[in-house]
């Protein structure tokens, strides 16, 4: 019985952090993977992710598991003390939607106008095609 309630509190946390992350991911891939993002919808797709994260790390909510791009968006949301469950309750429900998304799309055009390791800011390497982050182990 303690195995079916330690198993059962497992899932449900891991649950809600990739639940965390699906609603940004989905936001995310409409605004710049979406049909018309040509070549760049394959390779954000490919990249899944690891758009915001480090490919091989396993704890994806750590520092060590974001990349650069992923560092950007958790900073935005710490300057804002916006916590992740916050705006997934947000999202979640549909009187609030909209404020989530809205606070989403903020974050991506503040995040995208700051530099990349590679001095190129996150926005001009989407709008060429490429991935945000030097640092996603792709």
């Amino acid at each position: 019985m303690l195995r079916v309630l330690l198993l059962t509190i497992a899932m449900t946390v891991t649950a809600s952090q990739a639940m965390a992350i699906g609603e940004l991911k989905k936001e995310w891939s409409t605004k710049y993977a979406g049909d018309d993002s040509g070549d760049f919808k394959t390779v954000a797709r490919k990249a899944g992710c690891n758009v915001c994260h480090v490919k091989g790390v396993k704890d994806k909510k750590s520092a060590e598991g974001r990349n650069e791009y992923g560092t950007a968006m958790a900073a935005f949301l710490k300057g804002k003390d916006i916590k992740i469950d916050d705006l997934k309750a947000q999202y979640k429900d549909d009187s609030t939607k909209d404020a989530a998304v809205k606070t989403m799309m903020s974050m991506f055009e503040t995040v995208n106008a700051e530099k990349s390791k590679d001095g190129e800011t996150f926005g001009a390497k989407i709008s060429a095609g490429k991935l945000p982050a030097t640092d996603a182990n792709l």
